[in-house]
């Protein structure tokens, strides 16, 4: 959202792009957790992550090269808006199957810091980067911590009995 700032002087483009983040989230969110107990959630995790990754990285890439358009950045809003929702349900549903139950109180309770510090940290390190090194850094910075996360991520353990959690025949 704050991109469109730079791009138009109409007001209501910023709550549009605001609107194309969060329409993913209204008709994905509920489909996306049907179908991530439905899969290897490593698999599913990697593959959401690269995607993100490459949205991202493409958008980057747009922004510069000053081909940015308002109408470019309502796409982007919208294919990473849905990267990121269809990522979020398997990501809360691994935690229980890598923590004993005695600890998962605990574990969700440090998993939602998490993501508190992480969007507060997200937004200075952020406007730091766009600040020193424009527009096209911010929106590389992220495909760059998705690409290291989506390694680690590689090397975490489920096992196999809970790498699905709807068993089929």
């Amino acid at each position: 959202m704050w991109l469109m700032v730079t791009l138009t002087d109409w007001s209501a483009a910023e709550g549009l792009v605001g609107i194309a983040l969060g329409v993913p989230a209204l008709l994905l969110s509920l489909p996306a957790g049907a179908w991530s107990d439905r899969v290897d959630r490593q698999r599913f995790c990697m593959v959401w992550m690269t995607a993100s990754a490459a949205a991202l990285g493409i958008f980057a890439i747009v922004i510069g090269a000053d081909l940015v358009t308002p109408s470019a950045a309502g796409l982007a809003a919208v294919i990473v808006g849905t990267c990121l929702i269809m990522m979020q349900p398997n990501l809360n549903a691994i935690v229980p199957l890598l923590v004993p139950r005695e600890r998962l109180m605990n574990a969700a309770a440090l998993q939602n810091g998490r993501g508190q510090s992480a969007s507060f940290l997200g937004l200075a390190v952020g406007g730091l980067v766009i600040s020193l090194f424009g527009n096209a850094a911010g929106f590389g910075l992220p495909v760059l911590t998705m690409r290291y996360v989506g390694l680690a991520t590689m090397y975490i353990t489920i096992p196999l009995l809970f790498r699905k959690s709807v068993r089929t025949p």
